[in-house]
């Protein structure tokens, strides 16, 4: 479904643009349909009161929770259901941020990923867009939305933009905390600049070799201070997804190893004690420094020895930690 459709939904209502903003607004930010200063019979047409309740559950039923998985990080991955029975995933972050998926499935390829080996299924409407953060907000406060779960915004320009445009407007969210995540396609520095809510540009850096180089030769700099470790925490269960895996990476359990072992094949040796200092700042104390964190007090020690990635049983269920080789050494 799209804005538009609403839209025209609520004009044939006879709706204004006061009435059709009153409404928007309300859905947008999850709240009852009929709230705001005036009371709904003092000021929405008797055709718009009456079909709200209709209306409502039909925008409910855009986005429904299938499941929801908690992680160690105060992430939550949601399973969202859509109307059609497809399933897309949105995270609920710490502090407020929100990662929506814009495509049910995805036609880049990324090596990293495991939303786009099945390849694009549909594109989503951008009512569909907006009831992920809807849905999100019955759940706790929204503040940001990082269009940066399943699917390439940038191959759903118009619905991603739609969707942009009515948060930034009657939703609530400032549009600088609204962020389209891109591997980089053309088209986007075309129509941001254009658009009447204009959010922020994140450019994925690890599509292409020279990208990555750079940012291998970045983080083993010892005078880096902007570029600091990440995991995948939220709990990827077999079940979360029609094809019985993850839509991303689950690296938490194993994410030291991995980082270490790109250190050394990026040039750095960890032998060495200078060396050592700089994963470490890079793994510890960077990310929590610019999150105004305390530092960990706890330590461990990384030897450096073979060791085979298992399927791994946690009680939200199994976890498969694909695509970085399951069963390989």
């Amino acid at each position: 479904m799209q804005i538009e459709h609403i839209r025209q939904r609520l004009r044939a209502l006879g709706a204004r643009p006061g009435h059709e903003a009153l409404v928007l607004r309300n859905w947008t930010r999850a709240l009852p349909p009929g709230s705001g200063r005036s009371r709904p019979e003092d000021f929405l047409p008797r055709e718009v009161r009456d079909a709200l309740p209709d209306l409502a559950a039909e925008w409910h039923d855009l986005a429904r929770l299938r499941s929801e998985h908690a992680g160690a990080d105060g992430s939550s991955r949601l399973l969202v259901e859509l109307t059609d029975g497809q399933t897309v995933e949105s995270v609920l972050l710490p502090k407020g941020g929100l990662c929506v998926s814009t495509q049910v499935g995805c036609a880049v390829g990324c090596v990293f990923c495991m939303t786009g080996r099945g390849g694009l299924l549909r594109q989503l409407g951008s009512a569909e867009i907006v009831a992920q953060v809807v849905l999100a907000r019955t759940l706790r406060a929204v503040k940001k939305v990082v269009f940066m779960g399943m699917g390439e915004p940038a191959h759903n320009m118009d619905n991603v933009l739609d969707a942009i445009e009515l948060l930034g407007t009657l939703g609530d969210i400032g549009h600088k905390n609204l962020v389209f995540s891109t591997v980089g396609d053309r088209r986007v520095f075309e129509r941001l600049p254009q658009a009447k809510v204009k959010p922020a540009l994140a450019l994925s850096l690890l599509k292409f070799e020279e990208d990555r180089a750079a940012i291998r030769k970045a983080l083993i700099d010892p005078a880096n201070t902007k570029f600091y470790a990440g995991t995948d925490s939220a709990p990827h269960t077999q079940k979360a997804t029609p094809c019985g895996c993850a839509a991303g990476c689950f690296t938490a359990h194993i994410a030291p190893q991995l980082y270490a072992q790109g250190f050394e094949e990026a040039g750095l040796d960890l032998s060495k004690p200078e060396n050592q200092k700089t994963f470490e700042n890079f793994l510890c104390h960077i990310g929590r420094e610019f999150y105004d964190l305390p530092l960990p007090e706890q330590t461990f020690t990384l030897e450096k020895t073979p060791s085979k990635i298992d399927l791994l049983q946690t009680p939200s269920g199994s976890l498969t930690p694909l695509p970085l080789g399951l069963g390989h050494s």
